[in-house]
């Protein structure tokens, strides 16, 4: 990509007399919003939670992390069921008064978040990138208020309601070869 504006792919096709100029399922997810497919019923978890508390919400709950925020409703990070694993492992915290001194704030761990307004293909390229298969939303980057969540699961689904809804994902393409004169189709 340093060298190259586009892959090797797609410069073969061009070469080929294939002409090439962006792949559909990136347009359609550019031309989607994290605001389409957000989660909004996910709540954030205070961050003066102590740890038997927290321990109880993991155990009542069908998930594996949970977002932490402070009073204002602003996202301060995320803490994974893992991680709190990780903690119990400490045989201090055997002690109920030794416990409660640890609160879910001291357990977060930072994540990348998205916006209502950025499009999916940013999304995507976050969850990919850090093997994620959900993000945090947060009104905007600098007030970090929270929003919800979207997951890798919501994305696909996503894009497949709008492959199906534009069925122009799928194209034929025709070039003559050169050596013998006959046409060869493609289907993508």
């Amino acid at each position: 990509k340093l060298f190259e504006r586009e892959s090797v792919y797609v410069e073969e096709l061009r070469e080929s007399g294939v002409e090439w100029n962006e792949a559909p399922e990136s347009a359609a997810l550019a031309n989607m919003r994290v605001k389409d497919i957000v989660r909004t019923d996910v709540e954030l978890i205070p961050q003066t939670m102590p740890l038997p508390e927290l321990m109880k919400a993991f155990l009542h709950s069908r998930v594996f992390y949970f977002f932490v925020g402070d009073a204002e409703g602003r996202l301060l990070g995320v803490i994974d069921l893992h991680d709190l694993k990780d903690a119990m492992a400490d045989p201090d915290l055997a002690d109920p008064s030794i416990a409660n001194l640890i609160i879910a704030g001291d357990l977060i761990r930072e994540i990348p978040s998205v916006t209502p307004d950025e499009p999916l293909s940013s999304v995507n390229e976050k969850l990919w990138l850090r093997d994620l298969g959900w993000l945090p939303v947060v009104e905007s980057l600098s007030s970090s208020r929270f929003v919800g969540m979207v997951t890798r699961r919501d994305l696909l689904g996503a894009f497949d309601r709008e492959a199906l809804r534009n069925s122009h994902l799928f194209a034929r393409v025709s070039r003559r070869d050169l050596s013998g004169g006959r046409e060869v189709d493609y289907f993508e």
